[in-house]
């Protein structure tokens, strides 16, 4: 993961609004390190965006999708029934 500036502005000014902790179904596909995930979350002082301090980079992003179709594949269940499709990745949440 990097850091990352305002969105909006690309300032680097920000203040910290807050810290979050918890368990990421979706990052824990591609980080050996599982558990709880600590995010921070600013609010940008030139601007007053509030964005997320670190995201994926470009390969873990694509790493994220891949587990991600290989455990929809396994499963045998896309098909043309959205329904379907939609139970099953609501089950590995």
């Amino acid at each position: 993961m990097i850091n990352v500036n305002c969105y909006i502005c690309k300032s680097n000014k920000k203040k910290l609004l807050l810290k979050q902790t918890g368990k990421d179904t979706y990052l824990d596909l591609i980080h050996r390190k599982k558990g709880n995930i600590f995010n921070k979350w600013y609010s940008c002082l030139d601007c007053g965006f509030v964005f997320r301090g670190t995201v994926l980079r470009e390969n873990e992003i694509k790493r994220m999708y891949e587990q991600n179709m290989k455990i929809i594949n396994s499963r045998s269940v896309i098909s043309n029934n959205k329904r379907s499709f939609f139970q099953l990745l609501v089950k590995n949440i």
